[in-house]
């Protein structure tokens, strides 16, 4: 029997389908800026924002994906990717500082937000990179120092000045005889001479520099001062004829 079979051939062609991979080197943008986000090169890119191209220039915060697709046969799709991009602030820079009653020694309390990196300028040519640092001045004065915050968009300064123009009350007595006490109290601090004075004026500040009282004394070796504030650290100056003598007190509830 003659046989009469055909044999018919059919190519199929396979499409490569792509891998949808977001390239980018910020996930955030600062202000008033933008990032370029990849696609896959060789393919269509089609994102979510129903652009088809082959990067996305993102100018505000939100999620963004990516489809990639064969520009031969666009059945072929594959999987999204998707990246969120929120808008990184400016930094806020801000500290507290705490100072000691028996030495020049400072403690610096960071509280900036936004930031990734610092740059502390003491006042006196020294300088430190830390988040909170330590810093010992050596001798009384008044120091401007600095504080800046610092990330990739940018930065921001924040100013103090450094009160260090007291000496304890040991130093005080030793070297003028004169002595304030007790250190802390709840408001009411003693000054006592070594000897009588003819006349003393006795000022009184807040931590922020600000006069809250004052008052005048004559041919006394003691005197009292109250100080009705709140809870805190104050300055009291005793001046007479012959020089200026300024305490550093607390004051505790």
């Amino acid at each position: 029997m003659k046989d009469t079979s055909e044999t018919k051939v059919e190519f199929i062609r396979v499409y490569e389908t792509p891998e949808a991979v977001i390239v980018w080197e910020y996930d955030s943008i600062c202000p008033n800026g933008e990032v370029i986000l990849g696609g896959v090169i060789g393919f269509g890119n089609e994102w979510s924002t129903g652009l088809v191209t082959d990067s996305l220039i993102v100018q505000s915060s939100g999620t963004y994906a990516l489809t990639s697709f064969n520009v031969e046969y666009p059945a072929c799709r594959s999987m999204s990717d998707s990246l969120v991009i929120h808008v990184k602030p400016l930094p806020v820079s801000d500290f507290t500082y705490q100072t000691s009653d028996t030495s020049h020694l400072v403690k610096f309390q960071n509280i900036s937000q936004y930031a990734d990196s610092y740059h502390w300028n003491f006042g006196d040519g020294a300088s430190s990179s830390l988040i909170s640092p330590e810093h010992s001045y050596s001798q009384n004065g008044m120091y401007d120092m600095y504080l800046v915050a610092i990330n990739r968009c940018g930065s921001d300064t924040t100013e103090a000045a450094i009160d260090l123009r007291y000496v304890s009350a040991q130093e005080l007595m030793a070297s003028f005889g004169v002595s304030v006490y007790p250190n802390p109290s709840r408001g009411l601090f003693h000054i006592d001479f070594s000897a009588p004075v003819s006349e003393a004026n006795i000022w009184v500040y807040d931590a922020s520099g600000k006069v809250i009282h004052n008052q005048s004394v004559s041919q006394v070796s003691s005197t009292s001062v109250q100080i009705d504030g709140v809870a805190g650290f104050y300055f009291i100056e005793v001046r007479t004829s012959e020089k200026v003598m300024r305490f550093k007190v607390i004051k505790t509830e």
